[in-house]
């Protein structure tokens, strides 16, 4: 994992997730402050609940959603 600051915001980057794992839940630490529990579909549930997202970015993040979905089945 990487991370990288953006202002206020702290970004964490996990590469190489294979695509039947994109569901799974990571265990994160936090700045040694607390471990946070995230999955790439939280960030894909947070922008199809935010009406006021890039129609481009909804059809992306839809994308993403049927290609773990086929992965998983497979």
């Amino acid at each position: 994992m990487e991370t990288v600051s953006s202002g206020a915001y702290k970004i964490a980057r996990i590469r190489g997730i294979k695509a039947r794992d994109i569901g799974n839940s990571f265990d994160l630490e936090v700045d040694g402050t607390g471990n946070v529990r995230y999955s790439p579909l939280n960030y894909c549930v947070h922008i199809l609940a935010d009406n006021t997202q890039d129609p481009k970015l909804i059809d992306a993040v839809k994308a993403l959603c049927r290609y773990w979905q086929a992965a998983a089945e497979y």
